[in-house]
């Protein structure tokens, strides 16, 4: 079954009464390759693999450099999420500006 969350952050799908607290919220997924995304969860199906727009990667490379990318839609298998963290309430999003979507960045501080 999959839920997706509808305008107001809920889950708009059978049986989802109260939804789910991390739909159209920011999270923080962190991967057992490394990488961290932070994008906004848009669906998650029953094995919990994960749906996340307007996503921003980070990698961090053995050397110490450090890249920074945006993603417009990203599914993530459950399988490779490590960790994950939902954005707490109040606090500004992340999102990257049209022209820095390829370039290089300094580390997120999520």
């Amino acid at each position: 079954m999959m839920m997706a969350a509808n305008g107001n952050g809920h889950a708009a799908g059978a049986g989802a009464a109260e939804g789910h607290p991390f739909l159209g919220r920011e999270l923080r997924v962190e991967l057992t390759d490394g990488r961290v995304i932070v994008g906004t969860l848009i669906a998650y199906e029953g094995s919990g693999d994960l749906l996340l727009q307007t996503a921003v990667e980070q990698r961090v490379f053995k050397d110490g450099e450090v890249t920074v990318r945006g993603l417009n839609l990203l599914a993530i298998p459950f399988k490779y999420v490590k960790g994950l963290h939902r954005r707490q309430p109040g606090l500004r999003p992340i999102v990257l500006s049209s022209g820095e979507s390829g370039k290089e960045a300094p580390a997120l501080m999520i």
